[in-house]
């Protein structure tokens, strides 16, 4: 079936049917690469300064070949070109994704330039509010990829499924050390008397785009936050909890394992200040 959607492969404006990537690639073939989601205000990337600097942070930190990234303003130019080129409406979610290129179908990497695409899909507006289940599953903060956004993602899918198929919208995960650590596609916050407190990056937590702007509104609003340890079983007894995402910005947990929460006071305040940032600044 012929697809009108276009992407943007090392380079070139390419229809999804003329795209081509090699079996020969490690994205493919072993899944040796990261990505980077970024959603749309306006037809325009939304903190993609932010979103670059992880990606090429987490390229480094997989000794990929980086110098054979395309340069910052060129990814942004493609970054444009494709919202341009697909007719889709806001948000729209844009993926830039990264491997270490060509080899033979082992483990080892022979220097070759790296693959990069662009591309997008319908974002679609997140609830208001998101059910979750707490997992059984562990989030590996020993793990030397803890932090890195790599395109081996199984594990978070088959999680969230599981959630899903529960009638939940995201699954939250203790680290090994049984605290909470965070979600499979979010970051989790907490509020303990007027305290914001989420996870250290050390225990496991992801350094979400996000997660970074909204403990910098918290300063800049004079809400205390923190980054603090909390025993993953004080979820069952936690009273105000919200996640963060490029895609779901902050939004407010009202159910954990069928117990009932409500949106509490400072998290709607920052859920206000940081639609009130979009407002202000598309690359805060």
């Amino acid at each position: 079936m012929a697809s009108n959607r276009i992407v943007w492969l090392n380079g070139e404006i390419l229809s999804e049917d003329e795209a081509r990537i090699s079996p020969f690639d490690l994205g493919f073939s072993v899944g040796d690469g990261c990505f980077e989601s970024l959603v749309t205000y306006d037809r325009m990337p939304f903190a993609f300064s932010r979103h670059h600097a992880r990606l090429m942070a987490s390229a480094e930190a997989m000794g990929m070949n980086v110098d054979s990234i395309p340069s910052k303003e060129e990814l942004f130019q493609a970054v444009r070109t494709v919202i341009e080129r697909n007719k889709l409406a806001d948000p729209m979610c844009i993926r830039i994704a990264v491997t270490s290129g060509l080899s033979l179908l082992g483990l080892l990497r022979c220097g070759a330039p790296c693959t990069v695409m662009v591309a997008a899909v319908p974002g679609g507006r997140q609830g208001d509010t998101c059910s979750v289940m707490t997992s059984s599953y562990m989030r590996n903060d020993k793990s030397p990829f803890k932090g890195i956004k790599t395109l081996s993602y199984i594990e978070n899918m088959m999680i969230l499924a599981e959630a899903v198929g529960k009638g939940m919208g995201e699954a939250l995960l203790a680290n090994t050390s049984g605290q909470i650590c965070s979600g499979t596609i979010s970051n989790v916050f907490w509020v303990q008397d007027g305290v914001v407190k989420t996870c250290p990056l050390e225990g496991g937590a992801f350094p979400g785009v996000t997660r970074g702007l909204v403990m910098e509104l918290c300063r800049s609003l004079g809400i205390a936050c923190v980054e603090a340890y909390e025993p993953f079983s004080s979820l069952q007894s936690l009273e105000e909890v919200f996640l963060t995402s490029s895609l779901c910005e902050v939004q407010p947990v009202a159910m954990i394992d069928g117990r009932r929460l409500f949106p509490g006071a400072t998290t709607m305040r920052l859920r206000k200040a940081f639609a009130d940032l979009i407002d202000d600044s598309l690359d805060p």
